[in-house]
Parts: structure tokens; sequence; C-alpha cells
């Protein structure tokens, strides 16, 4: 799914590299019952972000899909 889901983005990231930017593309999955990729643990990390924020943000996402 997660192939399938790279396949089909438009090409935004080859035109923003070719700008000078840095972009890097990924999509987070969440199961309806909460599922969680691990792979999405170097999505985090690419973020940049806190480790607190890192959790709050996985807590966040998988409540969400399961409401």
């Amino acid at each position: 799914m997660r192939r399938r889901r790279r396949r089909n983005t438009p090409p935004l990231p080859e035109h923003y590299n070719q700008l000078g930017y840095s972009v890097f593309l990924d999509a987070f999955i969440v199961g309806a019952l909460g599922g969680w990729d691990p792979a999405y643990e170097v999505v985090i990390r690419h973020l940049k972000l806190g480790y607190h924020s890192c959790k709050l943000m996985r807590r966040l996402m998988v409540s969400d899909a399961i409401r």
C-alpha cells in the first residue's frame, strides 16, 4: 500500500528539488483499529521533533483514526 501511495503522488518533490529544496515525501497510514507501521519511525525522525512531541503526535494520530 505504501508503494502504491508513492506511485500515485504528483511529481511535486521533483519540482521542489529542482528549485533547490530538500524534499522528503512519505505517508502516514494508520489502521482503523490504531495499527501503526514501525517504518513510520523513520519518517518521524526526518521531522526532527523532540521525543515528547513525537510521542504526542503518534498518540493523536492513532486516537484520531480510532475515533
